[in-house]
């Protein structure tokens, strides 16, 4: 009989016979939340196509098909935290590149940064620059060393971003980052404010973007000498909402599956 279209990837006993290589790996726990990390980016990256994952002859996930980034949020992670997600987009006064994605509230916020993704040219990326530039559109927003979730998608000429710097292709290097960094940041920061305004009902204050750069490139230095540190105005707009009755849930990150002995992935 004949298999479902679709591509199937099993990882079993890996390297059982090059002890020389087995010796590097880590740990099967950390080992694992690596691969489902990746797997997370995969589906993120390609909405188009059907993810099943098995682990231990458990199906560990199953994200379906879909055009919808908050619905993909969903299978990979949770309903709650998508219903948290605010969609945000911008372009270039040049048109060089576009950026889209979608950031969580200001009322949810992580210990570590693993639901931070970035892609370039739908490709998943490190960049820590970008990623400082996400998080300081959160600053004295959210508190110190907090971090959000967010998948954020750069669409740009490939003769502006060099792919080479890296010998797994991990990350890039924009021929004019600053530009794109403050892109990045400018776009979240704009979202941040029109979703609290409406979640308020009325106009919410927040300091005009030239002011909030200016005071978020010295965010690190304030938050250790003042973990509390916040742009008032804006912090007594979210203190309203929640004496209003909002319910705010900081989004316990989702449990890892079990350590796997045998991985299997289907893409459909």
């Amino acid at each position: 009989t004949t298999c479902n279209t679709g591509t199937s990837i099993e990882i079993k006993d890996l390297f059982y016979n090059l002890p020389a290589r087995k010796k590097f790996l880590k740990k099967e726990e950390t080992e694992w939340h690596a691969i489902y990390h990746m797997i997370q980016a995969l589906c993120l990256a390609h909405r188009a196509c059907s993810f099943t994952v098995h682990n231990n002859d458990h199906v560990v996930l199953h994200a379906p098909a879909t055009q919808s980034l908050q619905e993909r949020i969903a299978q990979i992670f949770d309903a709650h935290l998508a219903s948290l997600m605010i969609p945000c987009s911008t372009t270039a006064k040049d048109n060089s590149f576009s950026i889209t994605g979608i950031v969580s509230h200001p009322t949810h916020h992580r210990y570590d940064r693993n639901q931070i993704f970035l892609f370039v040219n739908n490709r998943w990326i490190k960049n820590h620059k970008l990623g400082q530039a996400l998080i300081k559109a959160y600053a004295s927003i959210l508190p110190a060393r907090r971090y959000p979730s967010a998948a954020i998608f750069i669409t740009i000429d490939p003769l502006l971003v060099d792919i080479n710097i890296h010998p797994r292709k991990e990350e890039v290097q924009f021929l004019h980052p600053r530009l794109v960094e403050d892109a990045v940041e400018a776009m979240v920061h704009a979202a941040l404010q029109e979703k609290t305004s409406q979640d308020l009902g009325k106009k919410a204050y927040m300091p005009s973007f030239s002011s909030h750069m200016s005071a978020s490139r010295n965010y690190q230095s304030t938050a250790q000498s003042n973990n509390n540190a916040t742009v008032p105005s804006f912090s007594s707009a979210l203190a309203q909402q929640k004496t209003a009755g909002s319910s705010w849930n900081f989004g316990a990150p989702k449990e890892i599956p079990p350590q796997p002995h045998v991985l299997n992935t289907q893409v459909h």
